[in-house]
């Protein structure tokens, strides 16, 4: 690695409002104001505009934008936060001091005191009580949670719009997720729009690009151990990679699993059987072949019929890397997974063009697929797009009757210095079938836990383990409403002529 620096990389964080405290005290609580043993101030947090523009220097219009601020991004911190309202200079600011003050727990002596809300039962008037979080931010993380069901983590807050860096980072000093009953989850029911409790038997599918992932770079605890630790801690059962660099590192991910020596590994691990199989060759990444993979728990009564790339019509290839695909049966559900990983546009796009003509190629391969595995209507096709879904180029897709499971508008990509994202890559789409029989109403994209110390960032430590998230969505796997006539996936091809 050579000499490492003095000074470690800045974590880009953006600029902004990065406090958080709870306002908590009625109006009879004025007496534990700052600074208010001497005299009696009202709370700025709850002044009516009445109250405000009795303050000398205050007109009507300036105390509606005060309370029209503090609805949408919350209560002040302090005083001097006023400032940040359109109008207010340090004089103003000055005037309002002498008749309020951010009313605060604890005798008014620092910080208020803190309790955690748990973020699956606050309501929209508890979530306001966050300083970052106003009326609109606190009905969309409601809206959010009773449309996707109950957070698993607190990670998933930053799938919220609006949620940024910042604010996710405070937030999480003030929320957390309650432990959730493993057997119940709420679901949204799409016919009628309202949630209902349902017995749930889910199996999380999941999906992550692990960028160059060879059996040295396997050989890093670091890495090893995030990778292990994040499929154990979401309680993924079936797992597609992209970007193996070569035929042994899935397997080592796998004995770890089964036999852990990393102690965060034992802690989560529980008698599983893990299973895993490589493709052959794909195509080719930055100097070396690619492969991909499929990682399964046999605990969970799940099986792998077959798997096999997609074959080559007289040597032509519809797709720079073959789609790696896999017929699986989980309990009583069974379905055909597609993980593909797309041509990357280049670095001034000037691959573009074959990427779409590689997404206009996917509802050939659905097409495909179904004519093969006749009567087998759950497919999934999950990995890396290199596109957003929002993209008209899956125009085609869609007229298919596939649906994508992760808004467009959710990022993917990863990085020390841009730990939230900016584009989306990623994703899951799955048949109007599936979609409408299987899939119980849940997605996810991991955002915790993914650096390690042990793993070198350039000229730094504590570096992620890929540039690319893993996703995840949950299906039921009590039933199954089709009936397939093959099992084996191994001749399937597209014919591009």
């Amino acid at each position: 690695m050579g000499n490492l620096p003095c000074c470690p990389r800045g974590n880009g964080e953006s600029k902004e409002n990065a406090g958080v405290v709870f306002s908590e005290l009625s109006s009879g609580d004025q007496s534990n104001a700052i600074g208010s043993s001497s005299r009696q101030v009202g709370d700025i947090n709850s002044a009516s505009v009445d109250a405000l523009t009795a303050v000398k220097g205050i007109g009507k219009a300036l105390a509606v934008r005060i309370v029209e601020y503090r609805e949408e991004n919350g209560p002040f911190e302090t005083m001097d936060k006023l400032s940040a309202v359109s109008g207010i200079g340090t004089s103003k600011v000055d005037a309002l001091k002498e008749s309020f003050d951010v009313l605060q727990l604890s005798g008014g002596v620092g910080k208020p005191e803190r309790r955690r809300l748990d973020v699956n039962t606050a309501s929209e008037e508890q979530l306001r009580s966050l300083l970052t979080v106003g009326n609109v931010l606190a009905k969309k993380i409601v809206e959010y949670r009773e449309k996707h069901g109950a957070f698993t983590t607190l990670e998933e807050l930053s799938n919220v719009q609006g949620i940024g860096e910042s604010t996710f980072k405070t937030l999480t000093e003030y929320l957390e997720v309650k432990e959730l009953k493993n057997s119940r989850d709420k679901i949204i029911d799409s016919k009628k729009g309202e949630r209902k409790e349902r017995e749930q038997n889910v199996v999380k599918i999941g999906s992550w690009n692990l960028e160059r992932f060879s059996t040295d770079k396997a050989s890093n605890e670091g890495v090893l151990e995030v990778i292990c630790t994040t499929i154990l801690k979401y309680r993924l059962s079936v797992v597609a990679f992209q970007e193996l660099a070569d035929e042994s590192s899935l397997q080592k991910v796998c004995d770890q699993l089964n036999k852990p020596t990393i102690d965060a590994v034992k802690n989560l691990a529980n008698r599983k059987q893990w299973q895993c199989v490589t493709s052959g060759v794909t195509g080719r990444m930055f100097k070396s072949p690619e492969f991909n993979g499929f990682l399964w728990d046999e605990s969970k009564q799940i099986s792998l019929r077959s798997s096999s790339i997609l074959q080559k019509v007289n040597k032509s290839k519809p797709f720079v890397r073959q789609p790696f695909i896999g017929y699986f049966k989980v309990d009583k559900f069974d379905f055909v997974l597609v993980s593909v990983h797309l041509k990357a546009t280049g670095f001034h796009n000037e691959d573009i063009d074959k990427l779409k003509a590689e997404i206009e190629r996917l509802p050939q391969l659905v097409d495909a697929i179904s004519e093969y595995v006749e009567g087998e209507k759950d497919i999934i096709i999950t990995g890396d797009f290199n596109l957003e879904s929002s993209a008209g180029d899956f125009k085609s897709l869609s007229e298919k009757g596939f649906h994508h499971l992760i808004p467009a508008d959710i990022y993917t990509n990863v990085s020390v210095k841009n730990p939230l994202g900016s584009e989306q890559y990623d994703n899951m789409w799955i048949s109007e079938w599936t979609h409408r029989t299987m899939y119980a109403g849940k997605w996810g994209v991991v955002r915790d836990g993914l650096t390690h110390h042990l793993i070198p960032d350039g000229w730094s430590w504590g570096g992620t383990v890929s540039d690319h998230v893993p996703i995840y969505a949950e299906f039921y796997n009590d039933k199954d409403f089709d009936t397939s006539t093959r099992e084996s996936v191994s001749g399937i091809v597209v014919d591009t002529n």
